[in-house]
């Protein structure tokens, strides 16, 4: 994400609020799959909201 590396953007909730939307935007579209690309520091955000690593 744009910003994420850089403290200053950090701990904002941005990204957490992203993903949210997205994925709320596809079930409501009854869209059938969104894969995200996440570095290994972005592994965890994701794990989070249930993706897992294939």
């Amino acid at each position: 994400m744009i910003g994420s590396h850089d403290p200053v953007f950090q701990r904002r909730g941005h990204s957490t609020a992203i993903p949210d939307a997205l994925m709320a935007w596809c079930r409501g579209t009854a869209w059938p799959a969104w894969t995200p690309a996440a570095t290994s520091d972005g592994m965890g955000l994701y794990a989070g909201h249930g993706f897992v690593e294939r």
